[in-house]
């Protein structure tokens, strides 16, 4: 009988999450997250009080099971505009009557139509000079591609090489039978890797153009540390002000706010994408955002309710993150692959109270000509686009499939995290215009579900139905 109810509790929490992921109204929390996006982006230009003027390109996001999460600086673009008045203006009255002189006025409203003249002239420049940094980069990018074609030429002729030379060394053991032959053999993983400094999105080639590096801007620059008041002004005023203009979330759910440090401003600049600056994050629950807002507790108790966490940009990588990381790299690449694979660097990021975030960029093909491509992972080619894009389709499912296990299997390796935390894959999806696929997916698991799977508290399918997808395009 115990049995029979513990079965009944698990079915009835499987079908309880599924209808939570299902009630969300997802126009909704998309139109409620624009909204928030635009609210941070206001308050980040309103809260400065140093006499610069600061903006940033914030991007919100819903994860199920957690909340929103909006990174302040994800475009890499927290900036000072380049006005910055050097002069004071001082008003001393003296003992005699105060009076306005009518060609003072004149004067005034002559120098304040200048300046206003100088301010649309500086934002003009500051647009010419971001035209300019845009232009670079699509040249950098024309460039980056021509080499990049010329080396996969090179990998082609270097394959029909390898396989001429196997294919004669074939016939030298038939026609030799009695002398030892020493073949040579060639490494399948010992293959060029090439990574450039941008991300071609517009190539619907699906070629592997990837990304050591990532384009910033850099300019009035200030440290990190010196922004952090600001930062944090601006989280508590949304926390406490505006996040309830964000319907939809359960009671234990949250709203996050993060910045991270590294280079600002104008003026272009290539930094390593592995070399992240310090983070800093506020995060409340919505049971707390409704209790503040019906009055239930002060405004003093709920900015202590607030969760603010700073990391170190030097702060160590955690050893089975990284494990995490290289095992995934090594199961997506084009040998192992039985779907799409990746060439890309697979990032992540560390966010206490939330987790870790796995980045991931996925392929399916490389074009070899016109209309022409090669699918590695099928072992087929001189497929045109059509016959490609329909191949594509058709590995979607199964790709989904195995990569569910694939975490179940190999996510047993985490054990840094707390069991309230979670495992989030932001996973850009192969090129294919036109197909019934997302762009980009969201994949999360909660380690308590790897915890329990590990201990025998659940079974493997009870452990795959509890991954949430979730498409993000």
């Amino acid at each position: 009988m115990k049995i029979k109810y513990l079965l009944i509790a698990t079915i009835y929490s499987t079908l309880s999450l599924t209808l939570t992921a299902q009630d969300i109204d997802q126009s909704k929390m998309d139109r409620d997250l624009k909204i928030a996006e635009d609210v941070v982006s206001s308050l980040v230009k309103g809260e400065s009080n140093d006499g610069r003027f600061y903006s940033a390109s914030p991007e919100a996001s819903y994860i199920p099971g957690f909340g929103v999460m909006i990174d302040i600086n994800s475009s890499g673009k927290f900036y000072s505009h380049s006005f910055d008045p050097s002069y004071n203006l001082t008003f001393v009255l003296d003992d005699e009557d105060f009076h306005i002189d009518v060609d003072d006025m004149v004067e005034l409203e002559m120098q304040a139509e200048m300046l206003a003249r100088q301010a649309e002239e500086i934002e003009r420049q500051s647009e010419i000079i971001e035209r300019e940094n845009e232009r670079m980069l699509r040249e950098q990018q024309r460039a980056l591609e021509e080499k990049e074609r010329a080396l996969e030429r090179q990998m082609e002729q270097l394959e029909r090489r390898r396989e001429r030379e196997e294919e004669r060394e074939k016939e030298e053991i038939k026609r030799i039978e009695y002398q030892e032959v020493n073949r040579v053999v060639i490494d399948s993983d010992d293959e060029y890797t090439y990574r450039y400094s941008y991300s071609n999105s517009n190539d619907d080639d699906d070629d592997e153009d990837d990304k050591g590096y990532s384009y910033a801007t850099r300019g009035y620059q200030k440290d990190f540390e010196d922004l952090k008041p600001l930062y944090r002004q601006v989280m508590v005023t949304f926390l406490t002000d505006y996040a309830d203009l964000i319907g939809q979330l359960n009671d234990d759910e949250q709203i996050m706010l993060v910045t991270k440090g590294g280079p600002q401003g104008f003026g272009a600049v290539l930094y390593n994408s592995s070399n992240q600056g310090g983070k800093f994050s506020a995060s409340t629950s919505r049971r707390n955002i409704a209790d503040f807002k019906a009055g239930r507790i002060s405004r003093a108790t709920f900015e202590n309710r607030i969760n603010f966490i700073e990391s170190k940009g030097e702060e160590k990588a955690a050893a089975d993150l990284e494990l995490f990381s290289s095992i995934f790299q090594r199961l997506y690449k084009t040998d192992l692959a039985t779907t799409y694979y990746t060439s890309s660097p697979i990032s992540y990021e560390r966010l206490k109270s939330f987790g870790v975030i796995y980045r991931m960029k996925m392929y399916s093909s490389i074009s070899t000509g016109r209309d022409s491509y090669r699918m590695p992972t099928q072992r087929k080619s001189n497929l045109t686009r059509a016959e490609r894009n329909k191949a594509v389709m058709d590995l979607y499912p199964q790709f989904i499939n195995d990569f569910k296990k694939n975490v179940i299997d190999y996510g047993k390796t985490i054990k840094s995290l707390e069991a309230d935390e979670a495992i989030l894959f932001q996973i850009i999806l192969t090129e294919c215009n036109n197909c019934d696929i997302p762009n980009e997916i969201n994949v999360l698991i909660k380690q308590k579900t790897l915890l329990d799977l590990d201990a025998g508290r659940i079974s493997e399918s009870q452990a795959l139905e509890q991954i949430q997808i979730k498409d993000a395009s």
